[in-house]
């Protein structure tokens, strides 16, 4: 019986990668204590199967993967594409320093605070050493 089983899960595992969109070679099963492991070439998943006495129980393993931009989900090249436009967008935008007129204007507006919070804390002071 186990036999059997395990023809049949070859023929299983063989037959897709004899598809026309699965290359030869794109599955490899690899035997571990108590099933074998099928790592999918390509994509680079992978499924843990466990005999289970007249059975197989299958589940597939999480894989932390790198994945180049071209490899990537849709939806992160498109977030990195935004993020390249922000990036453009910020590196176009020129600082400019102020001219003097507008520096000579923030300063005076600048001291002209000072001196009347200065003026309060004096007046305060007074108020309070009497």
């Amino acid at each position: 019986m186990r036999m059997i089983i395990m023809t049949s899960l070859a023929a299983m595992f063989a037959a897709p990668s004899l598809a026309a969109d699965n290359p030869p070679g794109r599955y490899s099963l690899l035997s571990v204590d108590g099933g074998f492991v099928r790592l999918d070439t390509t994509t680079g998943d992978m499924v843990s199967c466990t005999n289970l006495g007249e059975t197989f129980s299958c589940s597939p393993l999480a894989v932390t993967r790198t994945e180049t931009k071209e490899q990537a989900p849709a939806s992160e090249t498109d977030r990195i594409a935004k993020l390249e436009q922000r990036l453009d967008m910020l590196e176009e935008r020129s600082l400019t320093v102020p001219d003097s007129e507008d520096l000579d204007k923030a300063l005076s507006a600048m001291e002209k605070f000072m001196r009347r919070f200065m003026d309060m804390a004096r007046e305060e002071q007074d108020k309070t050493a009497l």
